[in-house]
């Protein structure tokens, strides 16, 4: 519990300064393509080919690239801990008695 009281954050665990950049690693977290992230984050750019090479370069930027793995690896995060407490409830319900719930 004393460990949970200090836990020191992530550099990528902070929100991009720029609003745009951070739109674009949501969206790109979240399984978007390339393409259509870069338009709806706010960019617009006529041909395909140049909005990929932009956000291709975008992602090559210091800290876009963590940013979009941090929050992609947080939604695996949040779902082993909820299959961890929902096992441990099965479990603990499994080794029940139920005559003692009468």
């Amino acid at each position: 519990m004393a460990n949970d009281l200090f836990a020191i954050t992530s550099p990528r665990s902070r929100a991009l300064k720029n609003a745009k950049y951070e739109k674009y690693c949501r969206l790109r977290a979240s399984a978007q393509p390339r393409i259509a992230a870069y338009r709806e984050a706010g960019w617009h750019s006529k041909k395909d080919d140049v909005a990929y090479a932009n956000a291709c370069r975008l992602e090559r930027r210091p800290g876009v690239r963590e940013r979009i793995e941090y929050l992609s690896h947080q939604d695996e995060e949040l779902i082993a801990e909820k299959r961890r407490r929902i096992e441990e409830t099965l479990w603990s319900k499994h080794e029940a008695d139920f005559g003692d719930y009468f």
